[in-house]
């Protein structure tokens, strides 16, 4: 096995995790809709959020009007979103000791996240954006996980060279889409603190990878 130089991690799932239910409901006590109003209304702007193809402030505006609601409030529910996932957002406890471990060993470090803009203050907020020495997201560069072109995004930025490259992501798909550019990718699982014995690889902690970098 090739020693790495630098690891990307997955942000949602893999080093924090988001009440996103909690989230949606507030939001939607803002907008004045019923949740289920608001979930129909923006059904469709998921993917478009994630490449940047819509901003928040457009998304949310069509949200409103489609919900029978003034587009006047977009703005501030914007701005209402990045509060509500601050407000519900937990680190993983292993995380910033796994990043200051390859630090110490000399590995660069980089987040990549399929996300809407609202990730990159969310990273501010937590600390992890300036405890890392990169981060690149889907909204930013019109790329998503497991499009190559966000792998190599991320590659760019940490100058970084494929075949030393680990990937750790809660998504077999993503893990897959890594390989196909030349990126070792180790699949991660939060979700019930057992691994996942159908892809290779697989761990419950960051503290697990330490030993496969």
């Amino acid at each position: 096995m090739t020693p790495a130089d630098a690891v990307l991690l997955d942000v949602f799932e893999t080093v924090l995790t988001v009440d996103f239910g909690a989230a949606l409901t507030g939001l939607a006590e803002a907008s004045g809709l019923p949740v289920s109003a608001w979930v129909a209304a923006g059904s469709d702007h998921g993917p478009a959020l994630m490449t940047g193809a819509i901003s928040p402030r457009d998304a949310f505006a069509e949200v409103l009007t489609r919900g029978g609601v003034s587009p006047d409030g977009a703005e501030g529910l914007v701005l209402r979103d990045r509060e509500l996932l601050q407000e519900h957002v937990t680190v993983f406890p292993d995380v910033v000791p796994f990043v200051e471990e390859c630090h110490r060993r000399g590995l660069r470090v980089g987040l990549v996240s399929n996300c809407a803009p609202n990730a990159g203050p969310l990273l501010a907020h937590v600390g992890l954006a300036d405890l890392v020495d990169g981060v690149v997201l889907s909204c930013d560069v019109g790329s998503a996980k497991p499009d190559a072109g966000i792998y190599r995004h991320a590659l760019a930025m940490l100058a970084a060279d494929a075949g030393r490259t680990v990937l750790v992501d809660d998504q077999a798909a993503y893990c897959a889409g890594a390989e196909a550019v030349g990126i070792r990718a180790v699949r991660i699982d939060r979700s019930t603190g057992a691994s996942d014995a159908g892809h290779e690889g697989a761990v419950t902690t960051l503290t697990e990878v330490l030993g496969m970098l």
